[in-house]
């Protein structure tokens, strides 16, 4: 999935297995902490996780495990996250944190020429 974040949002703007524009709460979502953090984000079974198990996601999709990073707008403000969700635990290995690395920083290219293209965050 690709999110963008507004202040009370998860927005869902490129995502498999969820509806485009489709949005969740912020507060309290894997993806609000994924976003504070430099460094990609791993949650291996949020059903045992204190911070997680009453969660939209965990309680209602049975989604368990989470890796998530952190995408950036070319001034280098966060404004998102690339993540992948599974419905079982998941110990996601050290090739798939740099998959998943190496992928946002694709992504974070094109914003950036969406940026230079648009002059604008193109959240809408």
């Amino acid at each position: 999935m690709i999110n963008l974040l507004t202040p009370d949002r998860v927005v869902f703007k490129a995502c498999v297995g969820k509806t485009k524009g489709d949005s969740l709460e912020r507060n309290g979502s894997f993806c609000d902490v994924a976003v504070s953090q430099e460094s990609p984000y791993a949650v291996i079974d949020a059903s045992k996780d204190s911070m997680f198990k009453d969660y939209i996601l965990i309680t209602d999709e049975h989604v368990r495990s989470y890796l998530g990073k952190s995408l950036h707008a070319p001034d280098g403000t966060r404004i998102g996250t690339f993540c992948v969700l599974d419905h079982k635990p998941r110990n996601y290995s050290k090739v798939q944190h740099k998959l998943l690395t190496d992928t946002a920083a694709s992504i974070e290219n094109e914003i950036a020429s969406l940026f230079s293209t648009l002059g604008a965050c193109p959240i809408d």
